[in-house]
């Protein structure tokens, strides 16, 4: 009777221990999700950030007509004066930029799911929402 108490206490921490593995390991692989769609998030608002400012900074320097769009905007999208933000990523570029009346030194807003022609006119690069 005394090895029968034994056993189920021993039956109770192999439980326990292999309960104890498995809450682990299913909080390694939650950690590892959350770490994967960081960077997968990371990496396409830096691709985002290096489109838009490229386009800005090619526009600027071309001497002749130009235009080009900015489409596929998951996140709202900041210019100022010199910057880019996409989320948590700033990107450099040259020129100066306008949204309408508003112009990159006061900074202003493309909002995520519209689509914008950019185009030089004179001297300036502008944002134009396309209506669809």
């Amino acid at each position: 009777m005394k090895n029968r108490g034994q056993t189920s206490i021993e039956i109770m921490m192999i439980v326990i221990i292999l309960l104890g593995l498995l809450l682990a390991t299913a909080y390694i692989m939650v950690q590892k999700s959350n770490d994967i769609n960081r960077i997968s998030v990371i990496q396409r608002d830096t691709q985002k950030c290096d489109n838009i400012a490229s386009k800005i900074t090619r526009l600027s320097s071309n001497t002749g007509y130009g235009k080009e769009i900015v489409t596929g905007l998951e996140n709202e999208v900041r210019i100022e004066k010199g910057s880019v933000i996409v989320g948590n990523i700033s990107c450099s570029y040259k020129g100066y930029v306008w949204l309408g009346e508003d112009d990159a030194q006061n900074g202003f807003w493309l909002l995520k799911n519209k689509t914008y022609s950019v185009k030089k006119i004179g001297e300036k690069v502008e944002f134009e929402e396309v209506v669809e």
